[in-house]
């Protein structure tokens, strides 16, 4: 995932992070940031990055959201089993708004920045693995059921 700076924030072995600048050049790694994070081994199915440089991870496993500060540093966790959990989440996006789409096969659930849930976008074909925003706004999704990409436009 790219950062606002023009970094990039990569997945190691599953379940590790590391971000790179945009010279190519390690900041900081994490090899265990899911393990550190949680008491169960975990693979991390996506990831986003907001404007303000926080990472966003989706555990397959624990169906959970990891948010970790721009240095790294573990700071949250939200739609995990305690809160619901996801069922087999597969892509995660964020805003410029700082909200947190992720999808899985109830359809594309928005959180905010907290972890605080929002609602649900219901979606026809359950099985979104790419989901990305525009320059406006616009939620873009690969649908892979229907072989589709389905443009959402939001409400602010």
């Amino acid at each position: 995932a790219l950062t606002a700076e023009g970094g990039l924030v990569a997945v190691i072995d599953d379940e590790g992070l590391a971000l790179f600048d945009s010279t190519g050049t390690i900041v900081w790694n994490a090899p265990d940031a899911l393990t550190a994070a949680g008491d169960d081994p975990d693979s991390i199915t996506d990831l986003a990055v907001d404007g303000g440089g926080r990472v966003y991870v989706v555990g397959l496993f624990s169906g959970a959201v990891y948010q970790y500060s721009p240095e790294g540093t573990f700071l949250n966790v939200f739609a995990d089993e305690d809160t619901g959990g996801l069922q087999s989440p597969r892509a995660i996006a964020v805003d410029t708004g700082g909200r947190v789409f992720i999808s899985d096969f109830n359809g594309i659930h928005v959180f905010d920045a907290d972890g605080a849930y929002l609602g649900l976008i219901e979606n026809d074909d359950s099985s979104v693995f790419n989901m990305t925003f525009d320059r406006g706004g616009d939620l873009w999704v690969m649908a892979r059921n229907s072989a589709q990409v389905i443009k959402f436009v939001l409400n602010r």
